[in-house]
């Protein structure tokens, strides 16, 4: 009787398991399968869709390559610890989750070399042949080309005297070479992309303007209004959106009648080509049902993700081309904010929690990369973000950033590349509760390209507290490299730290292979007070580093061990030493540091003013203390981010599988004779 009841418990047991879903299951979807297969490989299903209805926690949908054109819901979906419900690629086949449609429809002659087609249904985005086209736009300039980035040479710029926010006169003597009044048509009824606040710009509707004049109105008024900065016409609703379409590799759309118009690179009837219209904005949602969730080895093109309040979600491996288009095609104003950027967010009652977003490329967009807020712990590692933000319209004056990480508790973000964006800020990072946030190797170049007062790198008010920021190098961006922004509390201040960063060549804009001559933004403009600043280096005659005396003081800043062409005009506020103040000295860091134009700041033998002029230094964070002068060669620790006769040179970046990041750089000239082969290895190397 005790050995039958005994093998009873046990198989009764054993098939409870088995019901529970204790062995994961592996489900296959390939374009020529049928939702009405098994999923296995050898039948698999149609749809993604259809697998998400049927998988349990620890399941995978393996992916056959292919290209997919669905919206996914994961509403309900949910993996548990250990036993996330993933999405992936089968054996590394290439797989694209396509947020276009394909445009077969036939062509018929406009005038000259335009063609027009009737569509069912409205797209925003155009490719031809899997290349980007550009939208009908005035003053003219290919997107995602060089001229687009120049901010002075692709768009026309107001007169501040006479203009006022909702009432442009245009300035015939600056901007492009097309003025206004020159253009000979009426820009009523088009969308008017308006940089009339400086790190703010926003949408708008032109109205009153008649061709030939150099006036207009335009509504609503501008969320921030300066005398400064320029402005571009993109889309509408009306024939003046049509007659924009000047040029090869433009296009225009009018809703109204479902009216596709293209001038295609060749200037010949596009018929045979393969065309193709962004119709979508998400490929993968979810809510707050959603959780453990994984997304490994996809691309997505013309499409992006979005989750409301989902907990456990890990964005890895995989690659966003032009996932975040305006809708200024079919004459919206509204940012891409609430519409295309890849995008996780939280309430303030119902955070996502654990957002990892891991060796991901986020490529060419017109508005915000990427945007995390109300997070409890994100990770955003080792990332590149190249050509965002070009037109940079934000919801309101202080959203518009490349990568938004606002709210976050337990932020990291580390080994991410920016490079190309037009962005006032870059990154905009912000803390909640009492976890910092850490920013550490990442590298920042060319940001900043399309507004004023801003910066690649920046956070204001208790957002910064106990920060971290550290080993990261800022190049050639247009404007400041680093800003802490006040006004902040008289009574706790900031507390951040930052040390062991690189700053150069502060200051470039529009033609991003030069930098302005004319242009003294700060690398760093450090407000605030209370904050440990080591150990960094700031490259730049005209302006390097402003330990600022304005919104919080610095009365209590520690300012220890850096090196700056310039640093604070004023006497240092707070406590300093052992700084290399340049406007005091007769040489310049560039005399100074081995080759820094080769991206070698390495102290030169002879520079007796760096090498042990320091002296230690840690660092608190949240009752912690870094070492950060720790292993230090001489008699004392170096002034700069990198001491003498080191034998390991850190380099910042994302890590990608081949070995990257060369110093010197490749095709480089003017490398001196002695210089050192160096370069960041190779992920897994």
């Amino acid at each position: 009787m005790y050995r039958f009841v005994s093998f009873t418990i046990t198989i009764v047991c054993a098939l409870a398991l088995l019901s529970g879903g204790a062995f994961a299951t592996d489900y296959y979807v390939a374009t020529n399968g049928g939702d009405t297969n098994a999923g296995t490989l050898a039948l698999p299903f149609a749809t993604i869709q259809h697998a998400v209805d049927v998988m349990e926690p620890g399941d995978t949908c393996y992916i056959r390559g292919g290209s997919y054109h669905e919206e996914v819901d994961l509403s309900g979906v949910a993996g548990s610890s250990g036993k996330p419900v993933t999405f992936t690629n089968y054996n590394d086949e290439a797989v694209t989750l396509d947020g276009t449609y394909p445009i077969t429809s036939s062509w018929t002659q406009h005038s000259g070399n335009i063609y027009k087609t009737t569509l069912g249904e409205d797209i925003w985005q155009l490719f031809v042949d899997g290349k980007h086209m550009t939208l009908a736009r005035f003053p003219n300039a290919l997107a995602f080309s060089d001229l687009m980035w120049d901010g002075d040479k692709a768009r026309r710029m107001k007169d501040p005297a006479q203009s006022t926010n909702g009432h442009v006169v245009d300035d015939p003597t600056s901007g492009a070479t097309a003025t206004l009044a020159g253009a000979g048509v009426s820009f009523d009824g088009c969308v008017g992309v308006f940089n009339f606040g400086n790190y703010s710009t926003s949408a708008g509707i032109v109205s009153n303007h008649t061709a030939g004049t150099d006036s207009f109105d335009y509504g609503p008024p501008t969320i921030k209004y300066s005398s400064s900065n320029g402005y571009f016409f993109e889309g509408g609703v009306n024939a003046a959106e049509l007659a924009m379409l000047d040029m090869a590799q433009e296009w225009a759309y009018d809703e109204s009648t479902n009216t596709l118009y293209l001038w295609a690179d060749d200037g010949l009837d596009p018929t045979g080509r393969t065309i193709a219209g962004k119709n979508q904005t998400y490929f993968f949602t979810g809510n707050p049902t959603t959780r453990n969730i994984t997304i490994d080895g996809l691309d997505f093109f013309g499409t992006a993700f979005y989750f409301y309040s989902s907990d456990y979600i890990s964005i890895q491996n995989c690659d966003l081309d032009y996932f975040s288009y305006s809708k200024r095609a079919l004459g919206s104003t509204l940012s891409t904010l609430k519409s295309d950027p890849a995008f996780f967010e939280g309430t303030e009652d119902d955070r996502c929690k654990q957002i990892t977003v891991h060796n991901c490329e986020f490529n060419y967009s017109s508005g915000t990369g990427l945007r995390a807020e109300y997070i409890d712990t994100a990770s955003v590692t080792n990332n590149l973000f190249y050509q965002n933000g070009y037109a940079c319209i934000a919801y309101n004056k202080r959203a518009s950033a490349t990568v938004f990480l606002m709210r976050c508790s337990d932020l990291l973000f580390r080994r991410n590349t920016i490079d190309t964006s037009g962005t006032g800020q870059a990154v905009k990072l912000g803390k909640r509760d009492d976890y910092p946030w850490i920013s550490e190797y990442n590298y920042l170049t060319a940001c900043g390209l399309q507004q004023s007062d801003g910066s690649a790198h920046y956070s204001y008010e208790s957002e910064i507290e106990e920060s971290v920021s550290r080993y990261n190098w800022f190049y050639g961006n247009s404007q400041r490299d680093f800003r802490y922004d006040g006004p902040n509390s008289q009574l706790r201040g900031v507390h951040a730290n930052i040390y062991r960063n690189v700053a150069m060549d502060t200051g470039r804009k529009g033609d991003i292979s030069q930098v302005r001559e004319d242009w003294s933004a700060d690398g760093y403009r450090l407000k605030g007070d209370f904050h440990e600043i080591y150990n960094n280096l700031g490259i730049n005659p005209r302006s390097a580093m402003n330990v600022a005396l304005d919104k919080g003081g610095n009365a209590n800043t520690l300012t220890r061990n850096n090196a700056a062409d310039t640093l604070t005009d004023a006497p240092i506020p707070g406590t300093d030493s052992n700084n290399f103040i340049g406007q005091n000295e007769t040489k310049t860091l560039k005399d100074l540091l081995r080759d820094p134009d080769n991206m070698d700041f390495r102290p030169r033998a002879d520079a007796v003013e760096l090498i042990d002029q320091g002296t230690p230094v840690t660092c608190s964070v949240n009752g912690q203390t870094i070492d950060i002068t720790t292993g230090y060669k001489g008699d004392a620790p170096d002034i700069g981010a990198y001491e003498y006769g080191d034998t390991e040179y850190w380099i910042p970046g994302r890590i990608v599988p081949q070995a990257s990041m060369p110093v010197p750089p490749s095709g480089n000239q003017n490398v001196k004779l002695d210089a050192d082969l160096m370069w960041l290895g190779g992920k897994d190397a």
